[in-house]
């Protein structure tokens, strides 16, 4: 459906099918309205549909259940401060990848967090408009949070733990 919609070229599906059932710690970056969340979506539906889902949001916009409606989904809603607080409970739930909502600040802890704990093919959704900066900018944001961490021990945090950066245009 992607390629119908010229989201991607039809030459890609492979590539794209196979990146999402490698279970890569993944982000979806661009500019607002670029299909990000969509483009998550149709990457989750790729996995093997006998995963388990556990999907941190602050607010339900992904709708997974919804869109995956055969599927096992644990969603969870938590106020914007205490997402990095929710991941040791979901640590403890049985669960085969742990998708957190749009990160734009601080759910990067959480994010971080999912990727050092959790199960391999971790995804999120990012505001993103110069793709060559990312990573140092994911670090910032940690480190408004955590003003105490060092800034390059946090970049290399961050480049640790997401494996695919996958960038949309509008």
């Amino acid at each position: 459906k992607q390629a119908s919609l010229n989201t991607i070229r039809h030459e890609d599906i492979p590539i794209f099918r196979a990146l999402a059932r490698t279970m890569a710690n993944t982000m979806i970056c661009g500019r607002v309205r670029s299909a990000k969340s969509t483009f998550m979506k149709t990457l989750i539906t790729e996995r093997d549909p006998h995963f388990v889902i556990a999907c941190l949001e602050k607010h339900f916009e992904l709708a997974l259940k919804k869109h995956m409606p055969e599927r096992l989904i644990f969603e969870f809603q938590v106020s914007e401060g205490d997402l990095h607080k929710a991941i040791p409970r979901l640590l403890r739930m049985e669960h085969d990848m742990l998708i957190v909502g749009e990160c734009r600040s601080k759910e990067f802890e959480a994010a971080m967090m999912a990727c050092e704990r959790g199960e391999r093919g971790f995804m999120t959704t990012y505001h993103l408009t110069d793709v060559n900066n990312i990573v140092p900018q994911i670090a910032r944001h940690l480190l408004d949070e955590f003003p105490n961490r060092t800034p390059e021990l946090e970049i290399e945090r961050v480049a640790k733990n997401i494996d695919i950066i996958i960038t949309m245009g509008t």
